[in-house]
């Protein structure tokens, strides 16, 4: 709800502005008599506008907006000076003092209320763009905290190896972590890379004919190794006469299944198994696509943020942890939308999740 100081040394005018404002039931109020007061209150509470007197004892609206306007934690609030001098000097006195908009007295009732309206947008929209910024400054600092953690990983096994016979059993395991690590963070680039070319259409989607099943069972052999490791099995469930022939750009939808398979395996137990499953819809111009793993599942709070990039960055601040790594799944969602197709998640806490694809079969 709009927070409104009211600053008057006379309490008719401050009554009148109150009165006439009152019609919008989200606003409340809060009143001051003088700019000491009106400086003293700005520093104890919130407020999202400014409605300043400028004849005033002691300290006069130009100078209370001037200070306010120096002050880079105040600057922000929008400050509308309501005054009665009308010469020209007056206004040009009040826009170098920082004001943001003029109401003269005796005003029109409609007048006041559309400037506050004005100023109250013009608020709002500069506090969700500061929103965004600090969002964009997280999610920033979440990506480059997961490659910081793949380099490390890469350099780590490197200097292992090096202190071992070329040959070994243990240094060609720690050649394998660099080389899986190198990936993971060359996949992590590319997911953020195409986010901002999706995100600004930017990205083509090649459609053409591919076999689904040969597509996925390349996967599942690609990620077999990474499996055997953790002791997870991956299974392979097709429904009957399910037709794999579909027209997708397969580079991307390639790397959506990967980035189901990657989250999937991070939070699989050991000896569990995850399930890739492929079918249609009832129509069968659908195609479907569904990985399922045994793992923790997805918190019910969770469920409406893990695709969105600023809210994984907001999670990630908050709790220093979110779902899969990077923005794998952001890129999942944009590429299957640009597919004009559907991804959607089912968990329930303890019993693991299901993430499931929808596309149009050409």
């Amino acid at each position: 709800m709009p927070h409104i100081l009211i600053v008057d040394d006379e309490l008719y005018q401050r009554m009148l502005i109150r009165e006439t404002l009152g019609n919008d039931p989200t606003f409340t109020f809060s009143e001051a008599e003088d700019g000491i007061r009106t400086l003293e209150q700005v520093r104890r509470e919130r407020f999202d506008l400014i409605i300043l007197d400028v004849m005033m004892p002691e300290m006069d609206g130009f100078e209370v907006c001037r200070k306010l306007k120096n002050d880079p934690e105040l600057r922000t609030i929008p400050v509308i000076l309501v005054t009665a001098l009308g010469r020209l000097q007056d206004k040009v006195m009040g826009l170098d003092s920082g004001a943001d908009d003029f109401v003269n007295k005796p005003f029109e009732e409609s007048e006041l209320q559309a400037r506050v309206r004005s100023a109250l947008r013009m608020k709002a929209m500069h506090d969700e763009l500061q929103r965004l910024m600090h969002l964009r400054d997280d999610l920033v600092r979440m990506i480059m905290h997961d490659m910081g953690n793949l380099v490390t990983v890469v350099n780590s096994a490197l200097s292992l190896y090096l202190r071992l016979p070329a040959d070994s059993p243990q240094a060609i395991r720690f050649v394998r972590d660099a080389y899986e690590a190198n990936l993971s963070l060359s996949d992590m680039i590319s997911d953020a890379l195409d986010v901002s070319s999706i995100e600004n259409q930017k990205l083509p989607v090649h459609r053409q004919e591919i076999d689904l099943l040969a597509l996925v069972e390349s996967l599942r052999e690609a990620f077999h190794g990474m499996a055997m490791e953790r002791d997870v099995e991956i299974d392979l469930n097709v429904a009957d006469r399910f037709n794999p022939i579909v027209k997708v750009d397969p580079a991307l939808i390639r790397r959506v299944i990967a980035n189901l398979l990657t989250n999937a395996l991070k939070y699989s137990p050991v000896g569990s198994h995850i399930s890739i499953y492929l079918g249609s819809n009832d129509t069968h111009d659908m195609f479907r696509i569904a990985v399922t793993d045994h793992g923790p599942g997805i918190p019910p709070e969770d469920m409406n943020l893990i695709f969105n990039k600023y809210a994984l960055a907001q999670l990630y601040k908050e709790r220093r942890e979110r779902p899969g790594r990077g923005l794998g799944l952001t890129f999942s969602k944009l590429a299957v939308e640009a597919h004009n197709g559907r991804i959607s998640v089912q968990s329930n806490p303890g019993e693991g999740a299901t993430f499931t694809i929808e596309l149009p079969r050409g």
